[in-house]
């Protein structure tokens, strides 16, 4: 949809799960080339149904960072302004359920409205024209390294795959023998 209807507006924003948005907003972000408006996703711990929410502020703060020229994948959830791929859910109870460990937020939307304009990656030229990849290789294994892991658990998670992400543990050290 994003593809089909891009020239005709100005931003975009889905509303989606939050166990797996994470994971959308990272994946759209990569998908995207020359993207020069936002694309923003947002959702909420508590249903829209019940009476105490968190939809709504969410919904509203993500229509409020819409009208900015910020040319990201964004996650707006709690106040927060994220880049899409650099947040995690840590959190399936807490209205902070998500965090960017290694990037600062984009902004903060509190009383006032903050905008760390250093962080927003800068707009396409105008002849740089907006694509979006379909053909996404979903052949891949996610390898979590630890002491423990048998040589013959990590030679078949290489089998019939196309490609191994490898999960490290302290400063991305793994035994090499």
């Amino acid at each position: 949809m994003i593809k089909d209807n891009y020239d005709m507006y100005d931003s975009f924003i889905i509303i989606h799960g939050t166990d797996t948005l994470a994971y959308s907003a990272s994946a759209i972000s990569f998908m995207c080339e020359n993207l020069s408006k936002p694309v923003i996703f947002t959702a909420s711990q508590i249903p829209i149904s019940e009476w105490r929410n968190d939809a709504y502020g969410n919904l509203l703060q993500a229509m409020t960072v819409a009208v900015y020229w910020i040319p990201e994948v964004l996650i707006v959830f709690n106040s927060q302004i994220f880049r899409g791929n650099w947040v995690i859910k840590h959190s399936t109870t807490d209205l902070e359920a998500y965090k960017s460990f290694n990037l600062p937020p984009l902004g903060e939307m509190n009383v006032y409205f903050k905008l760390h304009t250093y962080l927003i990656r800068p707009s396409p030229s105008e002849d740089e024209k907006f694509n979006l990849f379909m053909d996404i290789e979903s052949n891949i294994n996610i390898v979590y390294i630890h002491p423990w892991l048998q040589e013959h658990a990590f030679k078949n998670s290489l089998k019939n795959t196309r490609g191994v992400v490898l999960v490290a543990y302290g400063m991305g050290n793994f035994p090499i023998n």
